[in-house]
């Protein structure tokens, strides 16, 4: 696979709301046939496929939300 240029790359998101929760970059013939497989998958979730260059549409998730510790089960 040949490298591509920031500018010509494609940027695939699958959203839940506001919040992308599938976001990759990848060279354009590729980004086609992964924004239909994702939209297979996540069926009624929103599929976008913009140019990487692009400002984001929406915001995306607190950060400090990502990785919170998983609480454990029997603490008191």
């Amino acid at each position: 696979m040949q490298g591509t240029k920031a500018s010509e790359e494609q940027r695939v998101r699958v959203w839940y709301g506001k919040f992308a929760f599938v976001d990759r970059r990848m060279a354009p013939e590729r980004a086609e046939s992964f924004a239909a497989a994702m939209a297979h998958r996540f069926k009624g979730q929103p599929v976008t496929l913009n140019p990487a260059d692009q400002p984001d549409s929406a915001p995306g998730p607190d950060p400090r939300w990502l990785y919170l510790p998983e609480r454990r089960r029997n603490s008191r």
